[in-house]
């Protein structure tokens, strides 16, 4: 899924569901960052609040913060998902979560045999067991519980939400490189009126790419207005591409939408998130009609994204920048010196990271280092990857 969902729809539903304006920008806002948050490199500091400690470590005399990196927006960082650190550190954790933590799974990564379909996504649905449902009870629980200050547990929400979206839209795909996600894609058209749009996902040259999660259909599976056909491996010899899978992105999203708000209801201990069994049934359908012209918003037209959506829902406040989330900003006392500047610039390292750090920033690295030391089931605090 892209912005359309990650952001625009979700505040839509945290709305929806009664929390109010600025909580439920921050769960939407940092449920969006998942994907724009593309740090990588290491850089020095001479401190950090506690708890973001062990995110630390010393290299040439230097004490240097690792940043969790949970994004990858540009060529160069689809480049660098053909390392297999970067896909189990990365790509999995946030956006190809399985149903259980890579240690329970075992070999199957290194496994070339057809048990590696079971690395595949397979959407999520409130209290199933699967690891992902398992994570957003807890902090739900954390929330109402108030065993974490509402701020923190707002954007351990957002960010999970995120992931647990992912698992509609990337369903019968891996974040590893595998047979598992070989496909070409056959068809894609315009929910709305029909359009037949596949040559404008190139099929043939997507095929033709490594096996990485949904890399070989190309966006297809993220864009919230189209329907798509592919042919798929059914096995690890069945070089034909012999299994056919075809999904409405629209309404499978919108089945997302429902998981979502049932579970933001829970968050605020709604009388009931069942909203087909009682008198909430109405409410949602009507909701899910105007968030339904939200997904159909096309990406390839000349309509601003944000006045499209502001247009359906005339009172709620639409307004994501990465930039916006205070995440350079409020010092925490961090001094930079001018030898640190000097020694940034002998190893080029990226000259943003002089800007004092915000307590967010610290919160967001430690909550995704949480998630992906579950995902992943290791205790390691920073990759090896990281460190050479």
């Amino acid at each position: 899924m892209d912005i359309n969902f990650h952001y625009y729809t979700i505040k839509v539903l945290a709305i929806s569901a009664g929390f109010k304006e600025d909580e439920a920008q921050r769960i939407a806002s940092f449920s969006q960052f998942v994907d724009d948050y593309r740090t990588a490199r290491p850089f020095f500091i001479d401190s950090v609040p506690s708890y973001a400690e062990h995110l630390v470590r010393t290299r040439f005399s230097k004490s240097f913060f690792f940043p969790v990196t949970t994004g990858f927006t540009t060529v160069i960082d689809m480049a660098m998902l053909l390392l297999p650190e970067h896909q189990r550190w990365i790509a999995t954790p946030f956006h190809f979560i399985p149903k259980k933590s890579l240690s329970e799974l075992g070999l199957l990564i290194a496994d070339d045999s057809d048990n590696r379909c079971k690395l595949r996504v397979v959407p999520a649905k409130l209290n199933d067991g699967s690891l992902i449902s398992q994570m957003l009870e807890t902090a739900r629980e954390n929330l109402v519980t108030k065993k974490e200050e509402r701020h923190i547990c707002l954007m351990r929400i957002g960010m999970l939400l995120h992931i647990f979206a992912d698992t509609y839209a990337h369903q019968r795909f891996s974040g590893f490189q595998g047979w598992e996600n070989n496909s070409i894609t056959t068809n894609v058209t315009r929910n709305t009126d029909g359009l037949n749009m596949t040559s404008s996902y190139h099929p043939e040259l997507f095929a033709h790419l490594a096996p990485i999660g949904h890399a070989n259909i190309g966006t297809v599976a993220d864009i919230s207005n189209v329907s798509f056909k592919i042919r798929q491996r059914a096995t690890q010899l069945d070089t034909q591409r012999t299994a056919l899978y075809e999904r409405n992105n629209t309404q499978e999203f919108l089945n997302a939408s429902y998981e979502i708000i049932c579970y933001l209801r829970s968050c605020l201990a709604k009388e009931s998130v069942n909203y087909e069994n009682n008198k909430n049934d109405n409410e949602w359908a009507s909701l899910s009609i105007l968030i339904e012209k939200g997904l159909n918003f096309d990406p390839n037209g000349r309509t601003i994204q944000k006045n499209y959506w502001s247009n359906i829902f005339e009172n709620i406040n639409f307004d994501y920048s990465r930039n916006k989330l205070r995440i350079t900003t409020q010092p925490l006392g961090i001094r930079i010196t001018d030898e640190m500047r000097r020694f940034a610039e002998r190893h080029n390292i990226d000259s943003l990271i002089h800007r004092a750090r915000s307590d967010d920033y610290f919160r967001y690295n430690v909550i995704a280092n949480e998630i992906r030391q579950k995902v992943v089931g290791a205790k390691k605090e920073v990759p090896e990857v990281y460190l050479t």
